[in-house]
């Protein structure tokens, strides 16, 4: 039994080797001494090589590997594949490497695990869609690819990972005992909430961005609307984007007014400011382009909508690194304080 790792060297601007060492029987303990199989040498590497994963075929075993920079905007991310006949090498890497790499619908292909299943081979791996790029993170993509006669790897084309998305509107009335599984949070927050009689009663927190329930996007085009309670809440309550606990754009309700807030690196600026009565119920909504470009709007009876800020915001900088931006619900003030919300939906646009 072995661990087989990458050395974190690129982020100390050194080479990436990848080791295997051998583990005890528990699986507690790496035991004996750690030995190279390969690192990061051809220019399509650049600065690492990461994410082996191993199949046996024939007489060969074969590592698939990703190098490059695996993310952002700005990622070179590829896939290439190396053979030994044992696990301890000489290992060989393919010279027609990187066997996956962008195309016109998926970028910064990498990370992958091989499988055999009914005689054929498939792999697993995540890329960002071209369109909506970083905002919505990485996707899981499947490829099949198949054994050439010289040993090495091919992948088979396909259109089957290229196939657009059917994303089902999100609704939720709040009329469960708890959540739906699809609603996420910061693990860095401690969320307090509770449903009652269809509304949900979200505690607040004092932060830059407060307490946030969050959706995934998976599309870069969507809107999400919130029906809010502002005479039922003693905090502050909005919708909004959210990259990190540190980075948010979001429009909220606080007494007698509507803001749009931008949070960059955990400091507010305001970006519009309106003067309304305060209601006892509010519809907000979101619109989001791109991505990144971001409008919102408000209405009394969730027909009639008027935009907050008449120029979208640009919200590029909200991905944390590999994640897809959360929309969703926000609760700011003292942690005592409450905000409370009876609808939320979500539709993608396509």
């Amino acid at each position: 039994m072995v661990l087989i790792w990458k050395e974190d060297g690129n982020s100390v601007n050194r080479p990436t080797p990848i080791w295997i060492m051998e583990m005890n029987e528990e699986r507690t303990a790496l035991i004996g001494e750690k030995k190279e199989l390969f690192r990061n040498t051809e220019p399509w590497e650049s600065n690492l090589v990461e994410g082996v994963s191993m199949l046996r075929h024939g007489d060969y075993l074969y590592a698939f590997y990703a190098a490059a920079g695996c993310c952002g905007s700005g990622c070179t991310y590829a896939s290439g594949v190396a053979r030994a006949k044992s696990l301890l090498g000489p290992w060989e890497k393919y010279e027609k490497n990187p066997i996956l790499t962008s195309t016109d619908k998926w970028k910064c292909p990498g990370h992958g695990t091989p499988i055999e299943k009914d005689g054929k081979y498939y792999f697993l791996y995540h890329a960002y869609h071209t369109e909506s790029t970083v905002y919505t993170g990485r996707q899981g993509l499947l490829a099949e690819f198949r054994f050439t006669p010289d040993g090495w790897i091919e992948f088979i084309q396909s259109d089957t990972a290229m196939a657009p998305l059917n994303i089902p509107p999100f609704r939720d009335n709040f009329n469960s005992h708890t959540l739906a599984n699809s609603w996420q949070w910061s693990v860095f927050q401690n969320i307090n909430y509770r449903l009652i009689n269809g509304q949900l009663n979200l505690k607040a927190q004092p932060g830059s961005t407060g307490s946030f329930l969050g959706q995934k996007t998976l599309e870069g085009d969507y809107t999400a609307s919130a029906l809010l309670l502002p005479r039922k809440s003693t905090s502050a309550l909005g919708i909004g984007a959210i990259g990190d606990e540190k980075n948010a754009v979001y429009a909220l309700v606080d007494r007698n007014k509507i803001k749009v807030v931008k949070v960059k690196d955990d400091k507010e600026s305001v970006i519009e400011e309106k003067t309304i009565p305060t209601p006892n119920a509010i519809h907000l909504r979101m619109k989001v382009k791109d991505g990144k470009d971001i409008t919102f709007l408000w209405s009394r009876d969730g027909k009639n909508f008027t935009e907050i800020n008449t120029k979208p915001v640009n919200s590029d900088y909200l991905p944390p690194w590999d994640r897809a931006v959360r929309a969703g619900l926000i609760a700011k003030g003292d942690p005592s304080q409450k905000a409370v919300f009876e609808r939320f939906e979500m539709i993608h646009q396509e």
